[in-house]
């Protein structure tokens, strides 16, 4: 397959399992909106510790070679991230924006999605077949995915992309919790590729107008979107907007 690649942009993605889940704490307790998931510094710290056994939960399935015991570890490591949503749950509080109330089994209405999806003109546009029904969450495929695909490393594919010239643009709204901002950060800064320290020297500085925190280099760019939570266009439209034409027209964050 001839797939001429122009450009990659991850939204609020979950790239590295083992990095991430070490920023929910930070999340919980020193989120920029100071919203408290957790009440006190005990609560904080406890969540750390568990982030650190999780992260080794993580690493240890990575290497692990087929068989029995890889599968044992894996689906440890898999369900090991329970415990960083156990607060949000006593709160009612919604994983994908923490500023909202969870509603409904996905704690997001996703009626005006599913409307527009489903629109004829929609699937015309889109070279979609008319037969077809968009679902928010298919749990045929979610049942696919295996305990060692959902605690695998993504970043390397990722670093392959950048050193081949590729642009990269991964940017979260900083609401969300499930895959916040503070764990996607800490992975861009993290990948291992030609231009990286060039990237880990960059200053963060504001983007259009106060509408986010960008820090960008060569072509990688990463980007904190303001009061948006993990579904950005739907929250924060215009600077959506702003933000894929600016990375369509190669234009620099």
């Amino acid at each position: 397959l001839n797939l001429p690649l122009a450009g990659v942009a991850i939204g609020n993605g979950f790239i590295d399992q083992e990095e991430q889940m070490k920023w929910y704490a930070d999340m919980a307790f020193k989120n920029p909106h100071d919203i408290k998931i957790v009440d006190d510094e005990y609560e904080y710290e406890q969540m750390k510790e568990a982030a650190e056994r999780c992260a080794r939960d993580a690493h240890a399935c990575k290497r692990a070679t087929e068989g029995l015991r890889k599968e044992f570890l894996c689906q440890k490591a898999a369900g090991c991230e329970e415990i960083f949503f156990r607060p949000l749950e006593r709160k009612n509080i919604s994983v994908y924006d923490i500023s909202k109330p969870c509603i409904g089994p996905l704690c997001e209405d996703m009626t005006p999605i599913t409307t527009f999806l489903n629109l004829n003109t929609t699937k015309d546009a889109l070279n979609v077949p008319p037969d077809v029904t968009w679902k928010d969450c298919d749990e045929r495929v979610n049942r696919r995915w295996s305990d060692a695909d959902r605690v695998a490393n993504f970043a390397p594919y990722i670093s392959e992309l950048l050193d081949d010239e590729i642009p990269v643009l991964i940017y979260s709204g900083d609401l969300d919790y499930i895959c916040n901002y503070m764990g996607n950060r800490a992975v861009a800064l993290k990948l291992d590729w030609k231009h990286g320290d060039d990237f880990r020297s960059a200053e963060d500085h504001d983007w259009n107008g106060g509408g986010g925190l960008a820090r960008s280099s060569h072509n990688l760019a990463f980007l904190q979107v303001y009061d948006a939570g993990h579904m950005v266009p739907q929250d924060q439209p215009e600077q959506a907007l702003t933000m894929i034409r600016q990375f369509l027209n190669g234009e620099p964050f």
